[in-house]
């Protein structure tokens, strides 16, 4: 049996950053169902094979209801687990209380069904935030010219694995981030995690988009 709580919390800097709309403890005894193929999906960079499994679950569902999954993370031990679902709105990039029930009703029923997750779990969805991390190729697309920190999987000649510099183009799989040292380029392969900086311009942006959007 599931046994979900609902609860809301927003954070207010400047403006709204990030929604934890829903969380709940669902107990689970019976081995995990695992989708055969899952791993394919591409879903995000450098996800865990159970990570994209689960995206593969419920991307479908999320996508019905008119959102677009940004990241899915299993964190926590086997015995305390917590399952991160973070989504939003493709036109406004950002995820509302409304929003948050309704992608955690609609996925709560598949992972009910199909059981991905053997031990108890906590569920919670949010939004991406300002600072939202970057799971896709899609996504440094999307956000050329803005400041995102990268880091690697393997080091470069200097011995370093955390990058920090604004994204100037993505060709062929390749990242290029102009750096206080230059322009460096990085495999999108090589990348374990990545994210936009919360500058004073990301600030300003969203900011904008607020007052618009009212």
């Amino acid at each position: 049996t599931a046994s979900i709580l609902a609860f809301s919390s927003f954070e207010r800097y400047i403006i709204p950053t990030l929604s934890l709309c829903m969380t709940g403890w669902v107990l689970k005894k019976n081995p995990p169902f695992l989708l055969p193929g899952a791993e394919n999906l591409g879903f995000e960079l450098k996800a865990t094979t159970q990570e994209r499994k689960i995206a593969s679950l419920i991307q479908p569902a999320i996508a019905d209801l008119g959102y677009d999954l940004v990241q899915v993370r299993l964190i926590g031990s086997q015995k305390l687990q917590t399952l991160q679902i973070m989504a939003e709105d493709p036109k406004t990039g950002k995820l509302d209380l409304n929003g948050c029930t309704a992608i955690s009703r609609g996925i709560s029923a598949i992972l009910d069904v199909e059981d991905p997750i053997a031990s108890a779990y906590q569920l919670e969805v949010s939004s991406p935030g300002m600072d939202r991390p970057l799971t896709k190729a899609e996504d440094f697309l999307k956000y050329n010219g803005k400041e995102a920190s990268v880091e690697t999987e393997i080091a470069d000649e200097d011995g370093q694995k955390k990058h920090r510099g604004k994204i100037a183009g993505l060709k062929d799989d390749v990242l290029t981030l102009e750096t206080d040292l230059g322009a460096l380029e990085i495999e999108l392969g090589n990348i374990v995690k990545a994210k936009l900086v919360l500058t004073e311009e990301l600030v300003k942006a969203a900011l904008k988009r607020e007052i618009k959007d009212e």
